[in-house]
């Protein structure tokens, strides 16, 4: 029984139709019915869904940096106007005043050399806030450089992600791209 076996070849495949598609080039997809012979064009999902993910990511990031460079500019405004009040030397802070534009500026264009003159802004104040802390030894002044630090991460993220994606998409962004579904996420890492 095993010698007749080895030496039968195997049945020969039949071809079964499971369903109307057949894949004539990588390009294009076909039907076998010849009456549904129009080329359906491919989508890339997986490349589109990427791309939205980061200009998403990209649009919420850039949003918050525009509301924070407008608060920092609001508070430089307010500490000129005190130190003038009190005629002390304060007022020279206000030389910091075009990095906080830069970053307003940065991130309603996209602009990353503009982005990373606002991080240089946010160094320094980090870097002041806490020689406050060991000057004054106060715990506010703490709370405020790990707020700095926290924006300055936050920044430097923003600027790492316009230098990794094309340029396409950033001129997508440029345009006036905005999701469409009123989506907002806030990334708190």
């Amino acid at each position: 029984m095993s010698e007749n076996n080895t030496e039968s070849s195997p049945p020969e495949a039949i071809p079964v139709e499971t369903n109307k598609l057949t894949i004539h080039n990588p390009d294009t997809i076909g039907y076998i019915n010849p009456e549904f012979n129009e080329p359906v064009p491919t989508i890339n999902r997986f490349e589109s869904i990427i791309e939205n993910q980061l200009k998403v990511e990209i649009y919420n990031r850039a949003r918050m940096v525009k509301i924070i460079s407008i608060i920092d500019m609001f508070f430089i405004i307010l500490q000129l106007a005190i130190s003038i009040s009190l005629n002390n030397m304060n007022w020279i802070l206000f030389s910091f005043f075009p990095l906080c534009c830069a970053g307003y500026y940065g991130a309603k264009k996209y602009n990353k050399s503009s982005i990373i003159g606002y991080c240089c802004y946010l160094f320094i104040m980090s870097i002041l806030y806490l020689t406050m802390v060991f000057a004054y030894a106060n715990f506010f002044y703490l709370f405020i450089f790990f707020l700095e630090t926290y924006i300055l991460i936050f920044t430097i993220k923003l600027s790492n992600l316009l230098t990794k994606v094309d340029q396409n998409i950033i001129e997508s962004l440029q345009d006036g791209w905005s999701p469409n579904q009123g989506l907002v996420v806030l990334y708190y890492y």
